[in-house]
């Protein structure tokens, strides 16, 4: 099948399945979609919307969560209405559906077989933890948009190397590190590319350099409003390393391999470690949080990380496993079936593209897995934080299928 055709087949699945899961979506009430994460999100959006100011009160600016999703929600709220959850989810849909459209029809020029580009772009819009993140409130969704347009970006910057295409990339770069403050040190990732890449290094530099002028100036805004230059809030930080703490100086052996087995397989937690999850951990901080100050509470777990360092760092390796696995959460048996299936399929295929990874064409993709397995295995991993980059494992698993074809057909 061409690529054109591909890409009206694609269309047309992603809005049925679009289209046969909202009315299930909306079945519940907006309390579960704006609970946890997505709450701060949401105030953070209202208060844009209302008062003109990021906050999550209406009185204080927030600086606790980047703002980039809430500029994105806000933005829906001002066209249709607050708290909009349909305007949100078919905003999230159409603009992930365009981003593929507009990724895989460049990725096409990039590689050697269109193929390729007709096989990412079918498990682009086969896989269903992507519709777990376009029906919900999180910012996986809005963040997975921007790399892929990133990535686009890039692709097309490396094609053909001009001056503003090197500032477009290095833009979305910026509007990406504002609402997925993991990917803060990505652009320094991507200095290896000034030796491995036959582009102008003044162009590449651009890229690398423009993002962190978006994160200097949310760290003025910031220390304008008096809470220092901060580019996340530290409490957030002080939490990840107490609890990375604490596990480094009591879990051992392969206690980390069965607390993954408690929490995504037998859901039994009787004999497992009370170390072993990341919420029990942060949880029994009680009022430390309220009364310590987070340089307290920071300086405390690092110094275990660095007591019990071999234990940190194999605790980690479980980390890597975690990230990897399905996305499941809430949708039921048939879900958590058919995304644990999507990914056997997506892994099979990068197996089959293994010698394809170290090709200067897919140097983009292997950095973002690369990133991405580094930071959340060194600080904390769950499965939802892969979302913004499985096109990379797509792209890769299609590579390796379309090696599978060829061979197949000789």
């Amino acid at each position: 099948m061409s690529f054109r055709k591909t890409v009206i087949v694609s269309s047309i699945f992603f809005a049925f399945a679009w289209v046969s899961l909202l009315p299930s979506r909306l079945s519940f009430p907006p309390s579960d979609t704006f609970s946890h994460d997505p709450g701060e999100y949401n105030a953070g959006a209202i208060h844009l919307v209302t008062e003109g100011m990021y906050s999550l009160d209406g009185i204080s600016p927030s600086f606790e969560r980047e703002p980039g999703y809430s500029a994105f929600l806000s933005l829906v709220y001002r066209i249709f209405g607050l708290e909009n959850r349909l305007a949100i989810f078919l905003m999230q849909g159409a603009l992930y559906l365009l981003a593929i459209l507009l990724f895989t029809s460049e990725l096409r020029r990039h590689v050697s077989s269109e193929r390729i580009a007709s096989l990412t772009l079918m498990l682009l819009v086969l896989l269903p933890s992507v519709y777990h993140t376009v029906f919900s409130a999180y910012r996986e969704n809005f963040a997975l948009i921007l790399v892929l347009l990133f990535a686009t970006s890039f692709l097309r910057f490396q094609r053909s190397p001009t001056f503003p295409k090197a500032m477009l990339s290095g833009i979305i770069l910026g509007a990406l590190l504002l609402t997925y403050i993991p990917f803060l040190f990505f652009p320094l990732f991507l200095m290896p590319l000034l030796w491995v890449l036959p582009l102008p290094k003044p162009y590449l530099l651009t890229i690398i350099l423009v993002p962190f002028l978006f994160v200097l100036l949310w760290a003025g805004r910031n220390f304008s409003e008096g809470n220092g230059f901060r580019i996340a809030a530290p409490m957030r930080t002080a939490i990840m390393l107490h609890v990375r703490g604490e596990q480094a100086e009591h879990i051992r052996g392969f206690e980390p391999f069965r607390c993954l087995w408690s929490e995504y397989i037998s859901r039994n937690w009787d004999g497992r470690s009370k170390q072993c999850s990341f919420n029990g951990v942060m949880h029994a901080l009680g009022d430390r949080v309220k009364t310590e100050s987070p340089a307290s509470i920071s300086s405390e777990g690092k110094a275990k990380i660095l007591r019990f360092f071999p234990y940190y760092l194999w605790f980690s390796v479980f980390e890597v496993l975690e990230l990897h696995l399905p996305y499941v959460n809430g949708w039921g048996f048939v879900y958590n079936a058919l995304a644990a299936l999507s990914m056997v399929i997506l892994y099979v295929g990068c197996l089959f593209a293994l010698p394809a990874f170290f090709k200067r064409e897919y140097a983009i993709f292997l950095l973002l897995i690369l990133y991405c397995t580094v930071i959340f295995s060194l600080t904390d991993a769950t499965p939802r934080y892969l979302l913004p980059i499985i096109f990379c494992y797509a792209v890769f698993s299609a590579v390796g299928y379309d090696w599978v074809f060829r061979k197949l057909s000789r």
